[in-house]
């Protein structure tokens, strides 16, 4: 995500997202994040949560019509308190499927899905 050149479209939305630390089993003191930026190959957390280059991050949430997506990556970029940057590491079919019919809708539908997504949870391992 560092790089001008991107493997996959990049989807700006607000998707808002709960932050856990799979250390300690709890909210990272409560904290909220904020994806900026989506894509098939990864995301943009806008957070004070602190993710350190390297951590492995799970990045789960359930699409409109009720399927359970998930995405499993690493931390490539830290940028402080304005957040971090996650690559993905593969794709599940149901991720796949998600981007697929993202892929294909407009801009506007595009920004209405993304934003319709109210449970998402990033894990950082």
């Amino acid at each position: 995500m560092t790089s001008n050149r991107r493997r996959a479209p990049r989807h700006e939305t607000l998707l808002h997202v709960a932050l856990h630390v799979a250390a300690k089993r709890a909210p990272a003191d409560g904290v909220r994040g904020v994806v900026s930026s989506l894509s098939r190959s990864g995301l943009f957390c806008a957070t004070p949560a602190r993710a350190a280059v390297g951590q492995t991050v799970r990045f789960a949430f359930t699409s409109p019509d009720g399927v359970a997506c998930e995405a499993v990556g690493f931390v490539i970029e830290n940028r402080g308190e304005l957040g971090f940057a996650v690559e993905f590491q593969g794709e599940t079919r149901e991720m796949k499927a998600f981007f697929d019919r993202v892929e294909r809708l407009s801009a506007d539908e595009r920004w209405a899905l993304l934003q319709s997504i109210d449970d998402g949870v990033i894990e950082i391992v």
